[in-house]
């Protein structure tokens, strides 16, 4: 009987912080469409939105707004936040057509709230949700999915900070970009030192480490751990 109150728990306490991640999640995707999304539909995308019985014209429409935002690979859900050119991957168990329902939903409604008084007031009096059809997500996977190994790359070879990357072979400097398929960064921008602290941090080093070939060593673990 104990153990069958212990099982019962369980099974409620992982419903529960299932639902708690649920909510996190579908809080940070409104977050995401309200502050990083720079263009909305027009009237015209959302007239046919909302009145068109086609699925491939539905498609097409939201196609345009979250081809480049949104990646799906067979375990994972990922965001793209442009400003730092990293895919936020998703965290918890939200399947695709849960996330893509709440994102569509929420990115439509937004662009509802940015049209001019008579014509937002016109689309709320037919405005509803039947856009956000089973073909319609189905259409949109495809579209968004992308191979299992894009980004799985760890990329030893770069640092990346939140204003770009160092090359470590060149130690030079370059943004990044969207095709880089990073998916985290070192929560800082980065800034050459002067010269006088790299050459005063260099003999610190070399007291420490005087075999060049040793000091190298070191530095490789650090990045391999950064």
């Amino acid at each position: 009987m104990v153990k069958e109150i212990l099982f019962v728990e369980d099974e409620v306490n992982e419903e529960v912080e299932m639902q708690k991640q649920s909510d996190i999640n579908n809080e940070f995707i409104r977050l995401f469409v309200n502050t990083k999304m720079k263009s909305y539909l027009s009237f015209n995308e959302l007239l046919e939105l909302v009145s068109s019985k086609m699925i491939n014209d539905i498609s097409d429409i939201i196609k345009k707004y979250i081809n480049n935002l949104i990646s799906i690979t067979d375990k994972d859900i990922f965001i793209y936040n442009e400003s730092l050119c990293i895919h936020h991957k998703l965290n918890g168990r939200m399947d695709a057509d849960s996330f893509l329902s709440v994102f569509i939903i929420t990115l439509v409604e937004n662009s509802i709230k940015q049209l001019d008084k008579s014509n937002r007031e016109f689309i709320q009096k037919i405005y509803n949700t039947s856009y956000v059809r089973k073909q319609v997500l189905q259409t949109l996977k495809t579209n968004l999915r992308v191979n299992e190994n894009t980004f799985n790359d760890p990329k030893l070879g770069e640092v990346h900070f939140k204003n770009g990357y160092i090359k470590l072979k060149t130690l030079t400097f370059h943004k990044r970009k969207r095709t880089d398929h990073m998916t985290y960064c070192i929560f800082r921008d980065y800034k050459k030192a002067p010269k006088e602290k790299r050459q005063k941090l260099d003999e610190i080093y070399n007291q420490v480490y005087p075999i060049e070939q040793d000091k190298h060593c070191v530095f490789e673990s650090f990045v391999h751990i950064i």
